[in-house]
């Protein structure tokens, strides 16, 4: 009997010996397959090549100036200075910067502006940047494991600040048939969440190369849901080259007016929510700035609107809302989009 337990035992022991090795086959099998299972190593590799790209732009307010700072993520794709980033952060006139991990702010020249994707790409004089791995978006697959790597709400400052990491895995491949979207070509969709700021960072998969460059999210208010588009490495690529050839032509400095070839997009304000369609209506068009401003700037406001009415004009600088402060246009879009239908806020 004591034998027929032993037995038992070992046999047992056999089976958990045989279930452990296929186990491991397999965890071994995906970490080839798919360049390592190592977050660490991965992050560790592919942050040199992400960067912080600032748009500036001064406008006056009644008798003063007011400087605005947009801020967006960038990725450095070449050894020779071209860097991608989010279009919509370059204003129609201004400077453009960009600051690595070491926080030294270098100065860009803006090469190519494409308002169908809203990617911008730039350039950088020298090689101090590390150029990323440029992956194959055609072998992009539904259920791959990705990351994003970027500077959501421009957290990161200071020298050798942390960007922040999204992880999540491929959800679709397809066109984007958007309505008001330009752009129709194909897109990446995934749940690996982008954030103002974050836009134009790097999606990239387990072996860190760039797969796609993070653009839109569509969110759904009645599930409370966000999608995450990004342009594929493909078609960045192929702006890439479109920018090599122009750089023998007009190159528009960041310290410049641009160049009226590039046909630049004009910077909108957000126009309000229609009253009835939505929460906390003003009636006045913001600036959706994002960081480094001392309020919310008002560029229009419209007749007869509590904003109107309330006495808010064109050229104001909200920078409280029932005495909270107001750092930017995007925290005040925040409040209004919480506030309740006919709440009454007091404005500074």
């Amino acid at each position: 009997m004591s034998r027929t337990r032993t037995l038992g035992t070992w046999l047992r022991a056999l089976a958990t010996a045989v279930a452990l090795s296929a186990t491991c086959a397999c965890a071994s099998a995906d970490a080839t397959t798919s360049g390592g299972l190592d977050f660490k190593a991965t992050i560790a590799a592919v942050t040199p090549s992400v960067v912080r790209v600032y748009g500036e732009k001064t406008v006056r307010s009644g008798t003063r100036r007011v400087r605005l700072l947009r801020q967006a993520s960038g990725v450095v794709l070449s050894s020779d200075g071209f860097v991608v980033t989010q279009n919509s952060v370059i204003a129609d006139s201004g400077k453009v910067h960009i600051r690595g991990a070491d926080n030294v702010r270098v100065r860009v020249k803006v090469v190519l502006r494409d308002k169908d994707t809203d990617l911008a790409f730039l350039k950088v004089d020298g090689t101090r940047f590390k150029p990323i791995a440029l992956g194959d978006s055609d072998l992009v697959r539904p259920g791959q494991a990705v990351l994003h790597v970027g500077n959501p709400f421009g957290l990161a400052r200071g020298k050798n600040a942390e960007l922040s990491v999204n992880h999540g895995v491929v959800t679709a491949v397809h066109a984007l048939m958007a309505s008001g979207q330009s752009y129709k070509g194909q897109v990446i969709q995934s749940d690996a969440g982008f954030n103002p700021g974050g836009y134009g960072g790097a999606l990239v998969n387990m072996k860190g190369e760039l797969i796609g460059i993070a653009a839109t999210v569509r969110t759904s208010r009645r599930t409370n849901t966000d999608i995450s588009f990004a342009i594929p490495v493909n078609e960045v690529k192929r702006l890439l080259a479109e920018a090599r050839r122009k750089l023998d032509g007009p190159v528009v400095s960041g310290l410049e007016q641009p160049a009226p070839a590039e046909k630049p997009t004009r910077e909108r304000p957000r126009p309000p929510t229609p009253p009835g369609k939505g929460p906390g209506y003003l009636g006045a068009y913001i600036l959706e700035e994002s960081t480094g401003t001392r309020g919310a700037y008002v560029d229009k406001v419209v007749p007869g609107s509590p904003a109107d009415v309330a006495g808010l004009r064109a050229g104001d600088l909200v920078t409280a809302v029932d005495a909270r402060s107001l750092g930017n246009g995007g925290e005040l879009l925040d409040v209004l989009e919480t506030a309740i239908e006919g709440a009454v806020l007091k404005l500074t």
